[in-house]
């Protein structure tokens, strides 16, 4: 041991140890109260708040088992096309149905019984004033091929799957029939 002065003898660890704790306690961040630091005690306070907040919000939000339900009315379906074919039609109670870019019902929620029906028919009335409608591919003896549409349009093609004719179509239906053929509908 080692004397620091006139005084009792100290060692320089226990010296050192004391500075160290006099130099922590000066940052008012470091306010030793109760056992906790301010540190503590706010990480603590966030934390509860962030907890209670996730709760508060969990209990506004639906189960995720419970399905959306339909609100009374509805109205008329308001049919949206989007710019890749595929069709969103919505009632003002909530139901929406979605579709694919064919046509084919890919989804719905929050509808009641009757809404799905008549969005069917919407969307195909719409298919059919911008030239589509429903297709039906059908193979001829012979090896060839042809696809009528809803609307009376005719389109034949060879027995190598070329386009040999069409009758009473638009551009966009001969296209859609040329494509069906092609993925071999």
């Amino acid at each position: 041991m080692e004397t620091a002065g006139p005084g009792p003898a100290v060692s320089r660890s226990g010296a050192r140890n004391r500075a160290v704790r006099r130099r922590a306690l000066k940052s008012p961040r470091d306010f030793r109260g109760g056992g906790f630091t301010l540190r503590r005690m706010k990480h603590i306070a966030r934390t509860t708040l962030a907890a209670l907040a996730a709760l508060a919000l969990s209990a506004c939000l639906p189960a995720e088992s419970e399905p959306l339900k339909a609100q009374p009315g509805g109205g008329e379906p308001r049919v949206n096309r989007q710019d890749n074919g595929a069709y969103t039609v919505r009632y003002t109670n909530g139901c929406i149905v979605t579709y694919n870019k064919d046509g084919r019902r890919s989804g719905s929620q929050a509808c009641r019984a009757g809404q799905v029906e008549k969005a069917d028919a919407a969307v195909q009335a719409d298919a059919k004033s911008r030239g589509g409608g429903g297709l039906k591919v059908r193979k001829l003896k012979g090896g060839a091929s042809r696809v009528t549409f809803d609307d009376g349009c005719v389109v034949t093609y060879n027995t190598k799957g070329r386009r040999s004719g069409s009758q009473g179509c638009h551009a966009r239906q001969v296209a859609r029939a040329d494509k069906a053929i092609q993925q071999g509908a």
